[in-house]
């Protein structure tokens, strides 16, 4: 077994070839910059980088919260708190409009299908593999809960979450429009349903109408 020589090798070595590793792509604008993105790893296991699917992701402090599955089907929204040493989230923020178009991929695998340059003289464990990925989830940052000088904590929610959030400044509610029907805006084009009070449509004998399409 090769033993290596730089402390993120002998680190590594530490751990067993099943351990499970957490890594993080952080996209601080996906629609603007979509090839820009801080990789990192929860720095408790080893100090250093460690290189995966030719990645780099450097160590940083990080508590996680809630990215477990839900059994009944219900999307969670996950937390994320990250270390903000020497205002490293800070800058990050004010850089990207607090993340408003921030997406944070969350990517699992094993020690021993770690790259070969995180060694000397490669993976002693197993055979690298940049395809053995465990799982990858991607999540929407839903907004910035907390900024201090300790940390930042993100609250991430799945893409296929819409309710609740904002487009354009207005919010999307589930089940309902955000016009006033058959108002300003509305632009419905269908049959009438009701009157803009909200009532139904009635003849001169108090009858209900109903409107039939073309």
């Amino acid at each position: 077994m090769a033993k290596g020589k730089d402390k993120v090798a002998k680190s590594l070595l530490d751990l067993q070839p099943t351990a499970m590793l957490d890594l993080f792509l952080l996209y601080p604008d996906a629609q603007k910059s979509p090839e820009t993105y801080f990789a990192f790893h929860n720095g408790s296991s080893f100090k250093k980088g460690i290189i995966w699917q030719g990645v780099t992701y450097m160590p940083i402090g990080m508590e996680m919260d809630g990215f477990e599955i839900n059994a009944d089907g219900r999307i969670n929204r996950p937390k994320l708190k990250i270390s903000n040493d020497g205002f490293y989230m800070s800058n990050i923020l004010r850089n990207y409009s607090d993340l408003v178009n921030g997406r944070v991929v969350k990517k699992k695998t094993f020690v021993e299908f770690l790259d070969d340059e995180n060694f000397d003289g490669g993976n002693p464990f197993g055979n690298a593999d940049s395809t053995a990925e465990v799982s990858s989830q991607e999540y929407i940052v839903s907004q910035k809960s907390q900024e201090n000088k300790v940390f930042v904590e993100l609250e991430l929610t799945s893409p296929l979450d819409l309710d609740n959030f904002e487009i354009n400044h207005r919010r999307i509610m589930g089940k309902y429009c955000y016009w006033q029907y058959r108002g300003v805006g509305c632009q419905y084009r269908g049959v009438p349903i009701q009157t803009d009070g909200g009532e139904l449509f009635e003849d001169a004998s108090g009858n209900n109408i109903n409107f039939k399409g073309d």
